[in-house]
């Protein structure tokens, strides 16, 4: 999913065939810098992360049961802590990325922005760049806008 970093499920996946291959949530903490038009964002997270693969397909779920990520603006200085305790699911074929989100997940797109996603969300990839953006029955906030 080149392009798009995901934090609450701190990568993403989608897998039915086969057996999946699952470790047990471990403790994570990262800080990296995402961006905003316009501003920077530095994210903070600390909680729990697991990883699951499903074998002999290009399919992989993330999870993250525990976890929050503190987002500050740093051009003024505004922040927000969300608690994100969603699922990624993520199904590629080599050129398309579809992903879909489940439960409170965090996602950073490759055009500047930020979004909190909660309930099920769907949006597709190629290469670097999205090419559906958000289709579902969840709900998306633009966190650009809430640290604006």
């Amino acid at each position: 999913m080149a392009g798009t970093t995901v934090a609450g499920t701190l990568l993403g996946g989608f897998g039915l065939a086969g057996v999946a291959v699952a470790a047990p949530p471990e403790p994570v903490t990262f800080t990296d810098i995402w961006r905003c038009d316009g501003f920077k964002v530095q994210v903070e997270a600390e909680g729990d992360a697991g990883f699951i693969e499903v074998p002999g397909l290009d399919e992989f779920i993330t999870t993250s049961p525990n976890t929050t990520v503190t987002l500050t603006n740093l051009k003024n200085g505004n922040s927000v802590t969300y608690k994100v305790n969603g699922t990624f699911h993520i199904e590629s074929d080599g050129r398309l990325t579809v992903v879909t989100a489940t439960g409170v997940n965090l996602l950073s797109t490759p055009e500047p922005g930020i979004y909190l996603i909660s309930g099920n969300v769907t949006f597709t990839v190629r290469g670097k760049k999205e090419i559906e953006r958000f289709s579902g029955p969840g709900n998306v906030t633009d966190v650009c806008e809430v640290l604006a």
